[in-house]
């Protein structure tokens, strides 16, 4: 496997670690104790090579535990490399059956009911001596069982097997782990492998490589469930996929970092990937007519790459994010491309949909978001047009107010039902053109409002904006427009008899004046006048009672006493202000 290993505290034992850990492993291949000697090792290698060449490479023994298919040449070859190595050899060791005593093979029953077929009768052995305790028959067992759900895992890669040999794989998986997660915490296992590297007295190898591999163990026995997740993905198992991924997950919990080993075995993925996109990009490259085409490409090529990453790291994962952000960006950057060359907003928007799934930054979904609208304002812009054009007709009139809401009514409101969406999502372009009305509504609400002092006819243009608006923005400001003309009205009855919509111009103007100074004979002071709300009718009711200051209200009378009761005159007074037009 070409992963990148210059991060691993122990290269060697990671790079054993995949699926193919027993099929090359040195013993494996040459059906020989872990205790044969490098010349026994040696000589039994050349002679599988020959037979090999000679087209027999069939085992003198039918070994129980022999490779799933007989050797070639190269991997024969292989295995005499590895045998020179001593890093090599130690980690084949490890992962091989070993002797009760190192050395004493020819004695040891269970390796020898092991070497002449009988599996079952070793596999009894160890597991009476691991009631016992016995250190070596825990690691024996954690390889009898691992080695087992290995072979049975490239199995099923390569078979469709029966539901009844899957549970029996999960079992092999379980119970391999049961003992692998007591084998990294056992003290005599790795004492052993060090009096082993002390015994081959090789200066190449120090009791320091043993203690990495204690160290690295449990992130490399994850690297070979992490091949066999991704290879079950790669094929659309994804039951299975799953199913190696919760073994990473649950086992040597605290021991190893599930997150890294998931990056090393996804490091081809993360490169095919960037591959596509450069590839993309590089097409599309004074060609921008052909982006829509070549960005549904790159998703549809990085779609099961995703679900891989999904599934190592979940779709929150920054690691997730990071990588297919990129794809995201690069097919929307097409997608944008295109339409601009093309003015095609159909394949505009579909690409931008698919490229939306990969996008997991906020800026990028943003970025796509807003383009998908946009595209979809294009495909309606031809059917909304008349509407807007009408927009525009009622907003450059000369007419008044209530001319202009008489027109929207008429002209607009019907057109706008008969385009209203019938079930299913509204869409970002027919809420665009709700709030273009209610904003041509709020126009015409603070025109009357200000310019006629036509309340009514204000009151009742913001309500239809109100009920029109989506956007939250212009609702805050519709609702605020609606406060002051509610304020605009209440404040506009008449003060005398409560009749509503009073003119200015029949309003009762009181001259007030205040912070008055003398100095030297000279008298300083500010003055305002203060307008009560009145109706025509009152007005006329006034006129005959208005004495010179008051233009025609006595001290005595019922008007008089009220308006100095109005609120804002009230307030005057209390600041220390008089009625009148200057201080005597």
């Amino acid at each position: 496997m070409s992963n990148d290993l210059s991060n691993a505290n122990c290269p060697p034992l990671m790079e054993a670690c995949t699926l193919s850990l027993y099929d090359k492993n040195i013993f494996r291949i040459t059906e020989l104790p872990v205790d044969a000697s490098a010349k026994d090792v040696s000589r039994q290698a050349q002679k599988q090579q020959m037979l090999a060449e000679m087209g027999d490479n069939t085992s003198s023994v039918k070994a129980p535990f022999a490779p799933l298919h007989s050797p070639d040449e190269d991997q024969i070859r292989e295995a005499l490399a590895r045998m020179k190595m001593p890093e090599d050899r130690i980690v084949d060791e490890f992962f091989w059956f070993w002797p009760e005593e190192f050395g004493n093979s020819k004695a040891d029953p269970a390796i020898q009911a092991m070497l002449s077929g009988d599996s079952e009768k070793a596999a009894e052995i160890w597991r009476e001596a691991e009631k016992r305790g016995s250190f070596t028959a825990i690691h024996n067992l954690a390889i009898l069982f691992h080695m087992a759900a290995v072979d049975w895992t490239i199995h099923q890669l390569k078979n469709v097997a029966s539901e009844e040999s899957y549970e029996e794989v999960k079992g092999y998986w379980q119970r391999s782990f049961d003992r692998w997660e007591k084998v990294a915490e056992m003290e005599e296992i790795w004492d052993c492998m060090k009096d082993r590297v002390r015994s081959m007295d090789d200066e190449a190898l120090t009791t320091g490589f043993i203690r990495r591999m204690r160290d690295e163990l449990p992130m490399a026995l994850d690297r070979v469930n992490a091949e066999a997740a991704l290879a079950f993905a790669e094929k659309g198992v994804m039951e299975w996929a799953e199913y190696h991924v919760r073994l990473m997950n649950e086992t040597h919990q605290g021991l190893d970092d599930v997150e890294a080993t998931a990056e090393l075995i996804l490091e081809p993925t993360r490169k095919r990937v960037r591959q596509y996109v450069d590839s993309a990009e590089q097409k599309t490259s004074g060609n921008r007519a052909k982006g829509a085409e070549l960005a549904m490409q790159l998703v549809v090529k990085c779609k099961p790459s995703m679900a891989i990453y999904d599934l190592f790291h979940g779709k929150e994962a920054h690691q997730r994010a990071d990588l297919f952000d990129e794809v995201a960006g690069c097919a929307a950057s097409l997608a944008i491309g295109y339409q601009l060359e093309t003015g095609d907003n159909i394949e505009f928007v579909k690409v931008l949909n698919a490229a939306l799934d990969f996008a997991n930054g906020a800026s990028v979904r943003e970025k796509i978001i807003h383009n998908i609208s946009i595209g979809k304002n294009n495909l309606d812009s031809k059917k909304f047009q008349p509407i807007f054009d009408s927009l525009k007709s009622v907003s450059e009139s000369k007419q008044n107010p209530v001319q202009k809401l008489s027109r929207v009514k008429a002209e607009i409101l019907p057109s706008l039902s008969l385009l209203a969406p019938t079930g299913g999502k509204v869409s970002e372009a027919y809420n665009g053109l709700l709030d273009s009305v209610a904003i041509t509504l709020r126009v015409i609400s603070i025109d009357a409002h200000n310019d006629y002092k036509d309340f009514d006819t204000a009151g009742v243009a913001i309500q239809m904006a109100l009920k029109l608006a989506v956007s939250e923005d212009l609702k805050t400001r519709l609702q605020a427009d609606a406060a002051q003309v509610r304020k605009s009205v209440k404040d506009s009855a008449c003060y005398f008899c409560d009749t509503s919509g009073c003119k200015p111009a029949t309003s009762l103007g009181i001259a007030m004046y205040g912070d008055v100074t003398r100095n030297y004979g000279q008298i300083n002071y500010r003055k305002t006048t203060i307008n009560v709300p009145r109706c025509n009718e009152c007005k006329g009711n006034h006129s005959g009672v208005f004495n010179s200051l008051f233009k025609g209200f006595s001290n005595s009378s019922d008007g008089y006493n009220k308006f100095k009761k109005y609120p804002a005159i009230v307030d005057m007074i209390r600041k220390g202000w008089s009625i009148g037009e200057q201080p005597t």
